[in-house]
């Protein structure tokens, strides 16, 4: 229903428009992510924050996310900056600045002078060829850390909306992966935590867990 239910935090130093949940367009249907309205944002170097549940990393851990962006023209684009506490949120270390640099490197999407929600799954990150790939932070350096949260911060310059989604960890660890794992489908996905998992392969015993993004199984 919204990002606070949900475990995670939201800091609007302006107390104007700040990170809420939007209700947008995919193949499978209607789909809830993240959002800030640039779009509608007065003014400009204006910073709202979006905050991690409390998570344990017992390994080397690659954080990825799916993204939405769109420009108001090709000349100014606004900033997601993503980073780590070990400390309860009390210091924050920046761990990459993902902004447009010109060459269609963050951008999902031409630029559009309206207030831009994403129509289907092409408009999102890696769908488009001319267009950005979806994004990962590696964690590697910070293995072993308990009370670890993520931030994600949205630093609105003239630029358009910008969304994220589908958070999650890919273990850098060696797990024995199948050869070929092409024999899985997981379907719809993205998903609303009802999905199917089917296995074409003839395997006598298989275990699925699935975790959320605190680690809970």
């Amino acid at each position: 229903n919204n990002i606070q239910e949900a475990g995670w935090l939201v800091e609007n130093p302006d107390n104007k428009l700040t990170w809420e949940l939007a209700e947008t367009l995919e193949n499978n249907g209607v789909n809830h992510a993240p959002y800030v309205n640039f779009f509608k944002y007065n003014g400009a170097d204006k910073q709202d924050y979006l905050i991690s549940p409390y998570f344990k990393l017992d390994g080397r851990y690659q954080l990825h996310f799916r993204h939405a962006y769109r420009m108001k023209n090709s000349a100014v684009s606004d900033t997601l900056n993503v980073s780590i506490s070990t400390d309860c949120g009390d210091t924050w270390q920046l761990l990459e600045s993902f902004y447009e640099d010109g060459s269609n490197n963050f951008v999902t999407g031409p630029a559009v002078n309206y207030d831009f929600i994403p129509q289907d799954v092409t408009d999102w990150c890696g769908n488009m060829s001319d267009y950005a790939d979806c994004l990962t932070v590696d964690l590697s350096d910070y293995a072993g850390y308990e009370n670890v949260m993520i931030r994600f911060e949205a630093v609105k310059l003239v630029g358009n909306n910008l969304f994220i989604d589908d958070i999650y960890f890919e273990s850098l660890d060696g797990i024995n992966d199948y050869a070929d794992m092409e024999s899985f489908t997981l379907f719809p996905n993205p998903n609303n935590c009802i999905f199917t998992l089917r296995c074409d392969g003839n395997y006598s015993k298989v275990k699925v867990d699935v975790f959320n993004i605190t680690g809970t199984r």
